[in-house]
């Protein structure tokens, strides 16, 4: 299973679990941190079974998802 770290792209923020789940899932755009860089993804950039750690509400919060068969790349 790959596993990524992602938060929301374009000063965008959220403040509930629900809300920056739906905003993923709708293929908006967020960052994919790595140890040394960022770059924009969305969920049609990753498998069926990847583990998602998503930050949001300032950095301060954060949540995981795992993407579904018939999301993100099939």
């Amino acid at each position: 299973m790959n596993s990524i770290i992602i938060s929301p792209a374009y000063g965008r923020d959220y403040n509930t679990k629900q809300a920056i789940i739906e905003s993923w899932i709708s293929g908006k755009d967020f960052k994919l941190h790595f140890p040394t860089q960022e770059t924009y993804c969305s969920i049609r950039d990753f498998p069926a079974g990847t583990f998602c750690e998503i930050r949001y509400g300032g950095m301060r919060k954060v949540t995981s998802y795992v993407i579904k068969e018939g999301e993100g790349k099939v």
